[in-house]
């Protein structure tokens, strides 16, 4: 060890601590030289307080640095602008014209639904859901029951398919003939 030491004494180099030494002193004394020969600090333009002074009526500002709490702040949603429902309907009529005659001075009419067969007079209920108010010459007015809603059922070329005709001066169609009997019906 002695040999070490003495060859690098011999040869000017320095011990490892005598550096540490040095540059810690560099670091410490370095700034202070800085300091003094830096330029010096920019000059801090003077602030007018009076126009820092709010004007008189203005509204008062609101405390912006009020905290309630810590949680996010939630916006509120604005409900969608939502358009009144529409009036309610009744369904579409179900039923068809069939036919009607006259009996003892009232009118009857036969309508069909879903292969069923509906014969009625004004005033009579249908299915417990319809009511036949009126008959007309070309339509029926029929009331949907649940929402008291009134619907026309028209016919054809204002008449009805079916529907007995008056024979009118002039009519030069074929009228039907009564059946004749024959001598040979009687004997079967």
């Amino acid at each position: 060890m002695a040999y070490c030491s003495t060859q690098r004494k011999a040869s000017g180099a320095r011990p490892a601590g005598q550096l540490f030494t040095l540059a810690l002193l560099g670091l410490i004394v370095l700034p202070t030289v800085h300091a003094e020969t830096a330029a010096p600090a920019p000059q801090v333009p003077q602030v007018e307080l009076d126009r820092l002074k709010r004007p008189e009526g203005a509204p008062p500002a609101k405390d912006l640095f009020n905290a309630r709490s810590w949680e996010p702040r939630v916006r509120e949603k604005k409900a969608p602008e939502v358009a009144p429902p529409p009036a309610p309907t009744a369904p579409p009529l179900p039923f068809a014209y069939v036919g009607r005659w006259l009996e003892r001075g009232e009118t009857i009419v036969v309508l069909s639904k879903a292969g069923q067969t509906y014969i009625v007079h004004a005033g009579e209920s249908l299915d417990g859901t319809y009511v036949l108010e009126t008959i007309e010459d070309d339509k029926l007015t029929i009331r949907y029951l649940p929402l008291g809603i009134a619907q026309v059922l028209s016919f054809s070329n204002g008449a009805p398919t079916g529907a007995p005709r008056t024979p009118q001066i002039g009519d030069n169609r074929p009228r039907p003939r009564a059946p004749t009997r024959d001598a040979d019906d009687e004997e079967d």
